[in-house]
């Protein structure tokens, strides 16, 4: 499965939204991976998930005392391993 091959993007990365992350706007990327049992699955691209990481580690103070991060950004998710 490809993305969008007329947005300028390589046919395995796919714009799908934005995050507002103070009033500034980052996209949404996610990427096309082959699994071991050649199954093909999007995930959050590693420059969206670099992004929202240095976002909260910028805004520490914010999410700390708003809302508790731990295991937010984590390679498991319901159990299943989510590889970057």
């Amino acid at each position: 499965i490809q993305g969008d091959l007329n947005d300028g993007l390589d046919p395995n990365k796919e714009e799908v939204g934005n995050l507002d992350l103070n009033e500034k706007y980052v996209p949404i990327f996610l990427e096309s991976h082959i699994t071991e049992d050649n199954k093909n699955i999007w995930l959050l691209s590693s420059e969206t998930t670099e992004t929202l990481i240095a976002h909260i580690e910028e805004n520490n103070a914010f999410y700390s005392k708003s809302i508790d991060t731990k295991g937010v950004l984590s390679s498991r998710i319901k159990g299943a391993s989510v590889r970057s």
